[in-house]
């Protein structure tokens, strides 16, 4: 291999990935909480390593946050004025839910400011994100900040975190999913990722069960998405409804409403069809959350 190029790889303890990169990273600091870098990869584009694990890459990150955050918008009725994201700090989710024009405010709560500096400075999708008047961005720990947070006042709560080890670990508990249910309004929704099925999926079940105890049965539900450069690639998401008092039903919006917004905004992955298939699970998947 040429001395100007490395391999990354991201390691677990059965499973591993591996990309191809230019040998000098573009951002490469370490936080009290974690190492952060950013790499030019040779096929996937920019990518955002937090300890060594991949958390972004420019050319799939479409399927993770364009599922992550138009899914629950279009899942609810009604118009959003208020959201919060739990971790985000690449800013890939922001940057989605700010393409509805009825959000009238977003929260980000990111514990590590590192991650917001590498991708400010080094991921150009993101770069205007940043600077929209309708975001206020708390560099803070996220459990802590749903304990002081206004109750029933976001519609929408995001957990745009990275998998439950170390910090992260209280952000899929019971707890936290206390806390952000008593943050929600009524008929407000939260969304967080869970994983892949294939793979450690423990930590899937386990959200599954405690979200259907706090919200319900029937307002907890789970989609689907592929992202290549995440393990296993199959990725799962739970989301679950806050019932309102009208027990009304949660309609997705009309095919019409979501094939404009597709059309204005340029998705490279969301559309009306991939939002009702994502949620067509696989036959494994159903018998595991019976």
């Amino acid at each position: 291999m040429s001395k100007d190029h490395i391999w990354i790889q991201d390691f677990d303890d059965n499973f591993g990935l591996s990309l191809k990169v230019e040998a000098e990273p573009l951002f490469s600091k370490q936080s009290n909480y974690q190492k952060v870098e950013v790499y030019q990869s040779i096929e996937f584009g920019k990518v955002l390593l937090l300890d060594g694990v991949v958390m972004y890459c420019e050319k799939d990150e479409a399927a993770y946050h364009e599922m992550l955050v138009h899914i629950p918008v279009f899942s609810k009725l009604g118009i959003l004025d208020n959201v919060l994201i739990i971790g985000g700090g690449d800013g890939g989710s922001a940057r989605e839910i700010l393409k509805h024009e009825s959000i009238k405010s977003v929260d980000l709560v990111e514990l590590d400011a590192l991650v917001i500096e590498a991708a400010q400075v080094f991921i150009s999708k993101q770069k205007e994100t940043f600077f929209d008047p309708r975001l206020n961005i708390y560099i803070t720990d996220g459990f802590e900040f749903l304990e002081k947070a206004t109750r029933n006042y976001y519609d929408l709560i995001i957990i745009d975190a990275s998998d439950p080890v170390g910090a992260a670990e209280i952000l899929f508990s019971k707890e936290m999913y206390e806390r952000i249910c008593s943050c929600l309004k009524q008929g407000g929704m939260m969304v967080t990722q869970a994983g892949s099925p294939y793979y450690k999926s423990d930590y899937l079940q386990n959200s599954w069960n405690h979200l259907k105890a706090i919200y319900g049965v029937d307002q907890v539900k789970c989609f689907m998405s592929t992202i290549p450069s995440y393990t296993m690639s199959l990725w799962s998401f739970l989301l679950a409804a806050k019932k309102s008092s009208s027990t009304r039903e949660k309609p997705v919006e009309s095919d019409a409403k979501i094939v404009d917004f597709v059309h204005k905004n340029r998705m490279e992955y969301y559309t009306k069809e991939i939002h009702r298939a994502a949620f067509a699970l696989p036959q494994f998947l159903r018998d595991r959350l019976k």
